[in-house]
């Protein structure tokens, strides 16, 4: 299969890059160089580096990217770096002229709670091309070991007819979007994350859900993205269904959920067909 080189004009008309307090990327710059793009930045202070693109001029991201290298990945020193992406060895084509990259500091997408587990929490739900830009961002919906959408959520279109304690990383939508350490979380993480928690409902960016609040005053905010079931969407605003990566014991087509509405937050079971929200952790 032949593989479609990028455009050379117009490949970068905005150059992004993620600004918090604790890191600060500044003096960034973007180039072609063959089959390659070469980012340079500079970095305040050492920090876990991702680079993300967007092929819709910002709308939605699609990373971290894994065909790098240069300044890139944990613990990337303080000072004047670079990342080379090798672009067809990752994507089969890079062509439009809206797309934009982005330096995002690790922890900006993967949140540490201050759990007793280590394990960080997305700061944003999963999409069809990456973690969502926003946290109040409802994201796409899947049904359990299924990992793209579809426009009908029922027994006939579900296409996952396994029946594992754990879903396999191959089956698992987050790990298979966003690769690395990330995956869905497992009904257990679920359950730490509720009861060492500290859960206030609340309204981002005017979207209604939950404040999760870590033991270290860190936070995430889960959306009430309501469920689809057949071709409909359901509850959107009022309630949040949340897919773990675990099978309910002894009840054959059920997953084990989070379920949350502004008086409720519990764990859960449901048909594994509907569509639902997913949260990506990482280790």
């Amino acid at each position: 299969m032949y593989r479609f080189l990028f455009i050379l004009s117009l490949l970068l008309a905005t150059f992004f890059a993620q600004r918090l307090s604790a890191q600060n990327v500044t003096n960034t710059d973007c180039r072609q160089e063959g089959n390659k793009i070469v980012v340079t930045y500079n970095l305040d202070k050492p920090s876990d580096i991702e680079l993300w693109y967007s092929a819709d001029g910002g709308k939605s991201y699609k990373g971290p990217l894994k065909k790098v290298s240069g300044d890139v990945g944990r613990n990337v020193r303080s000072g004047n770096n670079s990342i080379v992406w090798d672009v067809l060895e990752e994507v089969e084509s890079l062509v439009g002229t809206g797309i934009v990259f982005k330096i995002v500091p690790g922890s900006a997408m993967a949140v540490d709670l201050g759990l007793p587990s280590g394990l960080k929490w997305a700061a944003s739900n999963l999409s069809e091309t990456g973690l969502c830009s926003n946290p109040w961002d409802y994201g796409d919906y899947y049904a359990w070991g299924e990992t793209r959408t579809k426009s009908d959520y029922d027994l006939y279109s579900y296409a996952y007819k396994d029946n594992p304690r754990i879903l396999p990383r191959s089956a698992d939508v987050a790990s298979v979007k966003l690769g690395g350490k990330w995956r869905m979380p497992t009904e257990a993480e679920w359950t730490e994350l509720r009861t060492r928690c500290t859960w206030t409902w609340t309204s981002q960016g005017g979207v209604n859900g939950y404040r999760v609040t870590g033991p270290n005053g860190k936070s995430i905010f889960l959306p009430a993205a309501g469920v689809r079931n057949n071709t409909s969407l359901y509850y959107v605003g009022s309630d949040g269904f949340y897919w773990s990566s675990s099978l309910r014991a002894g009840r054959p087509g059920f997953c084990c959920i989070v379920f949350f509405a502004s008086n409720v937050v519990s764990s859960f079971e449901n048909i594994c067909y509907d569509g639902q929200s997913v949260r990506p952790v990482s280790e």
